[in-house]
């Protein structure tokens, strides 16, 4: 299935369940988000999204603290999981927001090439309970050769990620 298409179906998805979402990604440098905008009507449903490239974008737009960046790097589960709570939390409008870091090189060392992190934060149906969050963290590898190959099947599987997460119930653990 191609992004666009699979932007369609998260689209789709996102109306149905009466949805917002939200996005801060690194390595796709914002192609899920963008790609995701394409759809017609989307802005009912997408709130928009942070390109947060780089360690001090990451901590001036989402107070990722230094130490945390430093302590388990840029590229890994704690990072991307505090990247999708704090644009959540950035966002009051928005029901669920989703993070990507990752190493889609070229040159990054052997044993991280490929490897990307990917997380969802999701506040519970009921409004009363709007301070709890359910997070999510996956650590992928990429199949694909080349950088641009590589964004795209990221932002792919942050469309496909979401599409699933959006089929379970909220309240579902």
């Amino acid at each position: 299935m191609s992004l666009s298409q699979q932007a369609e179906i998260v689209a789709r998805m996102l109306r149905e369940t009466n949805t917002r979402v939200v996005f801060a990604e690194s390595c796709t440098a914002g192609l899920a988000s963008a790609t995701l905008a394409t759809q017609p009507g989307i802005s009912e449903f997408h709130c928009g999204g942070v390109n947060v490239y780089r360690n001090a974008t990451k901590s001036a737009y989402l107070d990722i603290a230094p130490e945390t960046l430093k302590q388990f790097g840029a590229v890994s589960s704690q990072v991307t999981e505090a990247m999708a709570l704090s644009v959540l939390e950035k966002t009051p409008e928005a029901n669920i927001a989703g993070a990507i870091t990752g190493f889609l090189g070229p040159g990054d060392e052997a044993s991280q090439d490929g490897q990307y992190f990917l997380s969802f934060a999701q506040h519970p149906g009921e409004l009363q309970k709007r301070n709890l969050v359910r997070v999510k963290t996956w650590a992928c590898q990429c199949r694909l050769q080349g950088r641009i190959q590589r964004q795209q099947e990221v932002a792919e599987q942050v469309l496909v990620t979401l599409a699933n997460t959006l089929s379970r119930p909220r309240d579902a653990d």
